[in-house]
């Protein structure tokens, strides 16, 4: 009765590719042979020990799931996921050809693999941060419930380890929990799933050394600007920016350099430090944390600052381009006058937010001019009255 309800891989005897057939022993009738269940759903008699001449090797799986050493998870044909009335329908069956046999033991009472065994409390443990060998299967939380986190494994599952096999496991008190069954190759797609549902995130990339890190021009492609519950006043300039890095080419880095050089400004020079520590911290914030720029509050107030900073210059940036350029146009004037689009301009600053600031800008200097009106009219009705000038409240 060694092997009742244990999970045996088989090698028959036989030409070909090698395959390993998964056999689940259901009833012990003597010595070695058992009434099995077969991937293919039939249940029959079979002798489970090398004197039988049609088996060249047999393993045991250590834990349902588990693929022994030595054996390649592709080369086994494994169990499917039954249903509890195909598996009660399977054991009555064995019950039925054991009790048929010819000095058949006992029947062992049944014991069902049913998908919410009453009483299993919800056990879930870590996998650790070393995940677990490919070829290894486990049953992992789907979602997170209770104390159970999404990616824990989950203990005491009774459906059968299948690789992407789904299931409803229920615990002690009636509580369900979404699971699936995970290979050790796929656990790291596996734990970035809820990453795809959130906006502020994106899925984590690795390079060639197993480090978190992703180009720019792939935080522009898979970046999608959504409607945010967020306010700020003035346009997103996030998507812009963005954008603009990648098509200049140069990285945060490139640019920082770039800016110094348009504007011969040196280390010491006003904002040129905050502007090369905002820009290492948003590199590292896309590049390597790899959060989704368009749609963060965050970064959007760091790219308005770094906006600030090369606008100050702009006039500086400016002339150095005119010298460089020549003629008593300005390359801006030029490239108007010739009808021609720039693919980018000299310094990162979005044109929504100009025309926004410009806006602005004059709307606060009408309001100033006409306050200054008023009291300038105040003032010329006083004098003319005669009375005496009083200062302004």
């Amino acid at each position: 009765m060694a092997l009742v309800d244990k999970r045996v891989l088989v090698e028959y005897d036989v030409g070909g590719a090698r395959l390993w057939h998964e056999r689940q022993p259901l009833v012990h009738v003597q010595g070695d042979s058992y009434i099995v269940l077969t991937p293919d759903g039939d249940v029959h008699e079979e002798e489970l020990g090398l004197l039988n001449s049609d088996i060249r090797h047999i393993r045991v799986r250590a834990a349902p799931g588990r693929v022994p050493a030595g054996i390649n998870a592709a080369e086994i044909y494994g169990m499917p996921v039954w249903s509890r009335d195909d598996l009660a329908r399977f054991r009555a069956e064995a019950q039925r050809l054991a009790g048929g046999a010819v000095g058949a033991a006992p029947p062992a009472p049944a014991v069902l693999s049913a998908p919410d065994p009453v009483g299993a409390p919800l056990v879930a443990v870590n996998v650790g941060d070393s995940g677990y060998g490919a070829g290894v299967l486990k049953w992992l939380a789907a979602e997170t419930a209770g104390s159970v986190s999404y990616g824990q494994e989950v203990q005491g599952v009774a459906a059968a380890y299948v690789k992407g096999g789904k299931h409803v496991h229920r615990g002690a008190s009636g509580e369900a929990l979404f699971v699936e069954c995970v290979d050790g190759a796929d656990l790291q797609a596996f734990l970035q799933k809820p990453a795809q549902n959130d906006a502020r995130l994106l899925p984590m990339r690795l390079n060639a050394l197993g480090q978190p890190e992703r180009s720019l021009k792939d935080v522009a492609s898979e970046c999608k600007e959504i409607k945010v519950s967020w306010s700020l006043t003035g346009p997103r300039t996030s998507k812009w920016c963005v954008n603009y890095l990648a098509i200049e080419n140069l990285g945060f880095e490139g640019h920082h350099e770039r800016l110094r050089q348009v504007t011969k400004a040196d280390a010491s020079s006003w904002g040129i430090q905050e502007h090369f520590q905002v820009s290492m911290s948003l590199r590292q914030a896309l590049l390597v944390d790899q959060l989704d720029a368009y749609n963060l509050l965050s970064v959007e107030i760091q790219f308005r600052r770094l906006q600030t900073i090369e606008f100050s210059y702009s006039e500086k940036a400016k002339e150095m381009e005119s010298k460089a350029v020549g003629g008593r146009l300005s390359l801006e004037e030029q490239t108007t006058f010739g009808g021609v689009t720039r693919q980018f301009a000299t310094l990162m600053i979005c044109p929504e937010l100009l025309t926004y600031v410009k806006e602005e800008t004059e709307r606060e200097a009408s309001l100033a001019k006409n306050l200054r009106k008023a009291r300038e009219e105040r003032e010329a009705a006083r004098k003319h009255k005669g009375g005496k000038q009083k200062e302004d409240p």
